[in-house]
């Protein structure tokens, strides 16, 4: 385990460094995602994570009761008298053996500030002080552990050795001092005095502390990380030597500690330490034990790493998790905006096409309906009903200026009768348009179309609605009509039909839309004056046109509908230029209108594209991004299964 220490370490080390990397560079990813990742802090605490794993050692730390033999097994070890040792309770430090190709120590405050760095190597003198200020003869102000580098192979591979005060009975620094170390534990031995078994009892203050620590994650110490050794063992008759072993292993158990096979070692130090001085081989406890040591140094490390490991996994778990959500977010957004932008193509190309309906169908419709009313009205003016009624109101009221003294001429009747005939024409075809609603025959048609229209708008505006750019789209209106959209007649003739009628009708459709329907008649150039001088020529005396006015006003009415003025084709006319081309020209304006709104779409789709390719461009960061993590998490696990197999 100690030979690939080093290099499993140094992938860790890097796999930290990999991660914090590109943790540090968020830049390619989202506002928002960058925003939540800063929030989690992750980058802070892989980098605390990493110097903490970087500075820190597998710590094998060494406690037992006073005098058991604690720094004298650790100066057997590391081949060296570096620790002080006595049979008497001092106030030693805690102290740290480490590797180093240079001997020397260095003197730690609380902080963890380096007070001073001494160079031992070769200097008798130099030990001797160092001794002292390890067993606290010789005082250091604010010294709180030695951190002891040494040049010996068995602490190679991150491995320190901690050397803690002895536990006592009552609650002391020094006991503390044992606590703080044992939070950072990955392994711990413990060293009990054979002679009297003593330190056994105080096994269960330590394991109750341990619990304490593990419940409030202070520590991760595992119970197979735990060697027991009995020093001292040279003091212990041959044919004790199981019954006393038995009798150490129970009052463990006692404790409530479960001690697995292996876990506890006979050791005599003082027999060894002699053995190495007479150049003789060790003992097959001391061989055995140190192979223990060796074993119990690899799970160190082992529990070390694998701690690493499991929580660089779980961090990037959770990175996983957190991108996953999002991209997940993103790519359903993506989907939708992409899904909405075809929409929107189709609806640009749909909606012209349904704008262009109404145009067609309600122009034709309305040319229909005005051609019929052009016929209808021609015929009406024609029948015997109107004809008789139109030439009665004539007479009666041509009677009565007949006796004007201004009428002296047959000029004067002619100029009379065409007045009076036009007058009562004109009052026939605004009675006939009010009783048949001509003013008003394009209101259920405009309501139609604006029905039509803004059936389409909703759609519209509910599509620009569910994308998120909510525009408020005019509604189609019927213009009110002006005198300048009125045709007129030529000047030399006279208007057939009074310009000045006009009906005005406001309409309130369910949908809440005004619709101003204005009715304006349409007018026929009459040449009356022409048309007396062409036919009735054979009216000589004003006298005649007296005894025959029935047969005079019948045969004048008769002229005008002869005329070319009352033709079906200028009835239709004076409907077109007043009514058809006035519902043209609304209904073009209303479908130019339309077309500006659907023009909006097409700034929405714009506006969709650029998103979208925004989104594009994010969903391709965050799966590099994604694949990126994914792969430090799989470096994680194969790490960690390296770990195991060593």
């Amino acid at each position: 385990m100690l030979a690939s220490d080093i290099l499993i370490r140094e992938k860790i080390l890097k796999l930290y460094d990999d991660v914090i990397g590109t943790l540090r560079n968020l830049n390619p990813l989202p506002a928002d995602l960058r925003d939540t990742l800063q929030e989690d802090e992750l980058l802070e605490r892989t980098r605390e994570k990493r110097k903490a794993f970087s500075e820190d050692h597998c710590q094998v730390v060494v406690s037992g009761e006073i005098s058991a033999g604690k720094s004298s097994l650790l100066n057997l070890l590391i081949g060296t008298e570096i620790l002080p040792t006595s049979l008497l309770e001092s106030r030693s430090l805690p102290c740290r053996l480490q590797y180093s190709a240079e001997k020397r120590a260095k003197l730690i405050d609380s902080t963890g500030s380096v007070i001073d760095d001494i160079n031992y190597d070769e200097d008798e003198e130099t030990k001797k002080r160092l001794k002292r200020i390890i067993e606290g003869t010789e005082l250091v102000p604010n010294l709180a552990y030695v951190d002891i580098f040494l040049n010996e192979s068995s602490l190679k591979g991150n491995v320190m050795l901690v050397d803690t005060p002895g536990i006592k009975e009552e609650d002391t620094d020094d006991n503390e001092q044992l606590f703080n170390h044992l939070r950072k534990a990955s392994a711990f031995l413990y060293i009990i005095k054979t002679d009297s078994a003593g330190g056994t009892h105080k096994l269960f203050k330590i394991q109750e502390r341990v619990k304490q620590l593990t419940l409030d994650g202070g520590m991760q110490l595992n119970p197979d990380s735990m060697l027991y050794v009995c020093n001292k063992w040279d003091q212990v008759d041959e044919s004790e030597d199981q019954r006393v072993f038995e009798e150490i292993r129970s009052r463990i158990r006692q404790n409530g500690i479960e001690v697995k096979e292996g876990q506890l070692l006979k050791l005599s130090v003082r027999k060894e330490r002699k053995r190495r001085l007479k150049r003789k081989p060790h003992t097959d406890l001391y061989l055995v034990f140190k192979d223990k040591l060796q074993q119990l140094m690899g799970r160190a490390i082992k529990n070390r790493y694998q701690k690493e490991c499991i929580w660089l996994h779980k961090a990037l778990r959770s990175l996983i998790s957190i991108v996953n959500l999002y991209q997940s977010s993103l790519q359903e957004s993506l989907q939708e905006r992409t899904t909405l932008q075809r929409e929107f193509q189709e609806d640009a190309t749909s909606l012209k096409k349904a704008a262009d309906t109404p145009k067609m169908k309600y122009c034709r419709k309305v040319m229909r309906m005005y051609t019929i009313l052009s016929l209808k009205l021609h015929d009406h003016l024609r029948t015997k009903e109107t004809c008789s009624d139109i030439i009665r109101k004539c007479k009666s009221e041509m009677t009565q200026r007949l006796s004007d003294p201004n009428i002296v001429s047959l000029k004067d009747i002619e100029n009379a009768s065409n007045e009076t005939l036009q007058k009562l024409i004109n009052e026939e075809i605004t009675k006939w348009r009010e009783n048949n609603q001509v003013d008003n025959a394009c209101a259920q048609i405009e309501k139609e179309v604006l029905g039509s229209y803004r059936r389409l708008e909703q759609s519209l505006e509910q599509r620009l609605m569910n994308s998120g750019r909510k525009c408020s789209l005019g509604s189609a209106q019927v213009p009110t009509n002006a005198d300048s959209n009125v045709q007129t007649g030529s000047n030399e003739d006279n208007q057939l039909f009074t310009k000045s009628e006009k009906v005005a009708l406001v309409l309130t459709l369910t949908v809440g839309l005004p619709i101003a329907v204005t009715a304006s008649v349409f007018l026929v150039p009459v040449g009356v004056a022409k048309i007396l001088s062409e036919k009735h020529t054979n009216w000589k005396t004003m006298t005649d046109f007296r005894k025959n006015i029935d047969q005079r006003l019948s045969e004048l009415l008769q002229g005008l509908y002869d005329s070319e003025a009352f033709t079906k084709d200028r009835f239709y006319e004076g409907f077109e230029k007043n009514h058809i081309r006035l519902f043209n020209q609304w209904i073009v304006d209303q479908y130019e209108k339309f077309v500006i709104d659907i023009d909006r779409i097409s700034a929405t789709l714009e506006q969709l594209t650029k998103k979208i390719d925004i989104d594009v461009g994010n969903n391709s960061a965050v799966e590099l991004f994604l694949k990126q993590v994914v792969q430090f998490q799989a470096d994680c696990l194969s790490i960690n299964s390296e770990v195991q197999e060593v």
